[in-house]
């Protein structure tokens, strides 16, 4: 990992809206973090310097402090998080990890994909589960991206972060049994299919028949139950006959 120099100031601990006027100036604030340290402290960069640096190192660099702090000129630093605004895509802060010689970190590493997997021949689509590791090593062994060649995968293939081979120096704290990247087969959805013109006509005419015959038995039900009521006067005046 390659180490670059940065310029950074001391800052005091700043309100909402004296942060706002502070990034207006071009400034982006800064918090150094460390184990050795008592307290969090508040630091000042340069706009135009660290996206200078980012474009041309990334955040893959070891920072070396130039400062007018003696305490902090010097000092070597990672960059842990950088937070940007999603609208106006302007830095908001950034936070950095102090680093010691001799002394392991933990740190994600960008992975980068190699290669054409030879399951997009064959109609897979390539899934990818992760884009960085964990690693734990010394400063110096930290590598600026973790290349991974990809073009042997068939389909149905997985590659695991078991599947990782790095030197003895650095350790990958992510969990084996996860996995990094696979190609796969895009299950197709299977519709319903609409119904044919013929068919709709052949619903249509089943539902007309059926209204027909429910009208037609209607004029006969209530012939029926005319003829009833008519029937039982009939059949009380026979039944009077037979008494007498």
């Amino acid at each position: 990992m390659k180490s670059v120099e940065i310029n950074v100031r001391v800052r005091g601990e700043m309100t909402k809206n004296e942060l706002g006027r502070f990034r207006g100036q071009g400034n982006i604030p800064a918090i150094l973090y460390g184990r050795h340290m008592e307290k969090n402290v508040p630091l000042s960069i340069e706009v135009k310097e660290f996206a200078k640096l980012l474009s041309k190192y990334g955040r893959s660099s070891i920072l070396v402090f130039k400062s007018e702090d003696s305490k902090l000129n010097g000092t070597s630093a990672l960059i842990k998080e950088v937070q940007k605004d999603p609208v106006l895509d302007t830095y908001l802060n950034v936070d950095l990890i102090e680093i010691r010689k001799g002394e392991k970190i933990t740190i994600s590493v960008p992975i980068e994909y190699v290669g054409e997997p030879e399951g997009l021949k064959q109609g897979g689509v390539m899934d990818v589960q992760r884009r960085e590791l964990k690693l734990e090593c010394l400063p110096t062994d930290i590598p600026d991206k973790i290349t991974i060649d990809i073009s042997k995968m068939n389909l149905n293939d997985v590659l695991h972060v078991s599947d990782v081979k790095l030197s003895e120096s650095i350790k990958i704290v992510d969990d084996k049994s996860f996995a990094l990247i696979s190609v796969r087969i895009v299950k197709e959805k299977v519709e319903a299919p609409a119904p044919t013109a013929e068919g709709a006509e052949g619903v249509e005419g089943a539902a007309a028949t059926a209204e027909a015959g429910a009208e037609g038995a209607k004029p006969a039900a209530e012939g029926a139950a005319k003829a009833d009521a008519k029937a039982a006067p009939e059949a009380g005046k026979e039944a009077k006959k037979d008494k007498k």
